[in-house]
C-alpha cells in the first residue's frame, strides 16, 4: 500500500517529526517517531522519544516498552534491556516482541 511504502522512506522521520511538533502531547506521536529512530539506529535520539512516549497516555504501553529494551540492548546495556522487555511482558503478555 502506499502507506507502507512512505512509511519505509525517510519521508516517515519528517512526519513523525512534525505530529510531535503539532501535538506535542501525543504518546503515539512520540512513539512513532521513536520507533522510526531505532530502525534508522539513531539510538540516542530513538531513546529521547520513546522515553517521552512513556511518559504520555498509549494505547500500547508494551510496544513502547519494547522498543526501549531494543534500544538499550543496541547500545550495550544488557540490564536495561532486560527490565524494560520485562516491563513491556508484564504490561502485555500476548505481545511477543518482549520475549525475543
Amino acid at each position: 500500500s502506499l502507506l507502507l511504502t512512505l512509511l519505509a522512506t525517510p519521508v516517515a522521520y519528517s512526519l513523525f517529526d512534525d505530529a510531535c511538533k503539532k501535538t506535542p502531547d501525543s504518546g503515539v506521536a512520540w512513539a512513532n517517531l521513536g520507533a522510526e529512530l531505532l530502525e534508522q539506529s539513531k539510538l540516542d535520539d530513538a531513546r529521547a522519544a520513546l522515553e517521552r512516549a512513556a511518559q504520555l497516555p498509549l494505547p500500547k504501553p508494551a510496544t513502547t516498552a519494547t522498543n526501549l529494551g531494543f534500544v538499550a540492548y543496541r547500545t550495550g546495556d544488557r540490564p536495561r534491556a532486560a527490565a524494560y522487555l520485562e516491563k513491556a511482558v508484564s504490561l502485555d503478555a500476548d505481545d511477543g516482541r518482549g520475549f525475543l
